[in-house]
């Protein structure tokens, strides 16, 4: 008699958990499990999901100095507000249309979204300048056309990237070329300035909204001849 009370309480429970997992919305049951996927964790509540809003803000200052990308093309510019550096960026090839709202030593007002940069450090991606709201959107034109090109050049200096670190070389015939930073290392203290190198790459031709600065040729090499020996690229 005792072993039957013991079963029937044991399929009772065993019933009533079934019917509590099957019951939806409730926490931890199968329905809240499957909406966000196996594995995944929940979402923490008021934090924004990757690419969804972001806050607008103002500020207020005067333009400093403009910013180059690693292209040496204008895509952002420094606004000293109170005291603190603040760097406002846009998408390159929007230069020219910013430009003349942005010059060096004038007051600007403008909104954007703060952003984190893979450094650590704020920027602000710009959404209007002096009460004109900027056409953030996609190009609708094609990108710039690159030709093929094989030449020589001698260094007369190295350029370093946003994140301090040497990408490619600036030689007297007004072309940046541009090296992976693996190769820069393997290459040392052969590419000195004042040394001829021969390269041959892709040249950026530059798009019809973007300002280059200096306007400099931007090649991207696939070859490079150093001290008489070439080397190809990868």
């Amino acid at each position: 008699m005792k072993a039957f009370v013991i079963t029937a309480a044991l399929s009772a429970a065993l019933a009533l958990s079934n019917v509590i997992q099957a019951q939806p919305g409730l926490p931890g049951g199968p329905d809240r499990m499957a909406a966000r996927g196996p594995g995944r964790p929940p979402m923490p509540i008021g934090q924004p999901a990757p690419g969804g809003l972001r806050p607008v803000n103002a500020w207020q200052g005067k333009v400093v100095r403009w910013q180059y990308n690693d292209d040496s093309v204008f895509d952002g510019f420094y606004v000293l507000s109170g005291s603190d550096s603040v760097l406002i960026t846009f998408p390159p090839h929007l230069g020219k249309q910013i430009a003349g709202s942005a010059k060096v030593g004038r007051n600007v007002n403008l909104t954007g979204t703060a952003e984190s940069t893979p450094f650590g450090a704020t920027e602000v991606r710009l959404v209007s300048i002096n009460n004109a709201t900027i056409n953030d959107s996609p190009r609708q034109e094609m990108p710039p056309v690159e030709k093929f090109v094989e030449q020589k050049g001698k260094i007369s200096s190295l350029r370093k990237g946003r994140d301090g670190m040497v990408n490619g070389v600036l030689l007297d015939n007004k072309t940046l070329l541009k090296l992976p930073p693996h190769i820069i290392m393997q290459l040392g203290d052969a590419l000195q300035p004042g040394s001829t190198i021969g390269y041959s790459g892709n040249q950026r031709n530059a798009d019809g909204g973007e300002i280059s600065q200096d306007n400099l040729n931007i090649v991207h090499a696939n070859t490079l001849t150093v001290n008489g020996q070439q080397h190809l690229l990868r």
